[in-house]
């Protein structure tokens, strides 16, 4: 029996999320980034009269959500999906060229398989992107430690800390370290990463930057990212050379992970695709590889 699938457009990023928040948050790590961005396209929105940005869906005969695509003022273009289904997405390219808002697209975010649908579907209509920082998606509900790990993290000289005003230098120097790591031994995009002491008084202002002390000397930082009441992210996760391959990285990451899911279902992450998906430090701590995502730029 074949599936009918019917498109709409929303002229408002409220209607939209009015009609897809419940389906999207059912697989939030998937589609954290739809909700997080129209969200707060829905806050620019209620200070004026009129939408620039494209929200369009593809929902079943059951009157299920299939696809959404959602394009904001910053041309930033996001995926959300309970399915994959390739008409779907075909329908919504085409829906997303028609309404105009795609001229001076530059960037898109989404999961596999359908970012590489999205890919082709945009060349189609001569829009030309490249595939960047393709990474895994792990989630995890539960810390599993090694007893090798597990003496280090309940040590008693063993401290996670939430890192103050005062840490402001040696966070600074460790990011810049990290973005520096990042752009060229992992080979990911510069071009969108932020200032590093700007991107650390953000996180002190949040209160989503921790660091891990053994026998009170910084060793190591992870950071808390796009905090919902349900889930989590970490990201920024940094361990000082001279400190490696002591487990210390693994540590610090399992204990904010145990912090975060005292009160959330889930936490999530992104490890960079050159990392064996099943012999890394995440997947050591009880991090489950839920698929892979990437970006689509200029």
């Amino acid at each position: 029996m074949t599936t009918t699938l019917t498109i709409k457009r929303y002229t408002s990023t409220s209607l939209f999320l009015k009609e897809t928040e419940p389906f999207l948050c059912r697989n939030e790590f998937q589609n954290i980034f739809v909700l997080l961005m129209a969200q707060q396209e829905q806050v620019l929105e209620e200070k004026e009269t009129q939408s620039n940005s494209y929200c369009g869906t593809v929902w079943d005969d059951q009157n299920q959500l299939v696809f959404a695509l959602f394009n904001g003022k910053n041309n930033t273009i996001l995926y959300g999906s309970l399915t994959q289904n390739l008409e779907a997405i075909d329908l919504l390219v085409d829906d997303l060229i028609a309404s105009g808002t795609h001229s001076s697209l530059t960037f898109v975010r989404a999961f596999q398989p359908s970012l590489n649908r999205l890919y082709e579907q945009l060349q189609k209509h001569n829009i030309q992107l490249r595939i960047i920082d393709q990474v895994w998606a792990y989630e995890s509900q539960k810390v599993t430690w090694s007893p090798r790990l597990l003496s280090i993290a309940r040590d008693s000289k063993t401290e996670l800390k939430l890192a103050t005003i005062d840490d402001l230098p040696l966070l600074t120097e460790w990011t810049l370290e990290f973005f520096v790591h990042l752009t060229t031994e992992n080979g990911m995009d510069d071009t969108s990463l932020p200032d590093p002491e700007e991107a650390v008084r953000d996180a002190l202002a949040s209160k989503f930057a921790y660091i891990l002390c053994v026998n009170s000397a910084p060793v190591s930082m992870c950071w808390k990212k796009r905090p919902t009441k349900t889930e989590c992210a970490l990201a920024y996760v940094y361990t000082t050379k001279e400190c490696r391959n002591k487990g210390y990285g693994a540590v610090c990451v399992g204990l904010l992970t145990e912090t975060l899911l005292q009160n959330r279902r889930s936490v999530n992450l992104f490890v960079v695709r050159e990392r064996d998906p099943v012999n890394n430090m995440y997947a050591g701590i009880g991090y489950k590889l839920i698929g892979e995502a990437a970006k689509l730029s200029k």
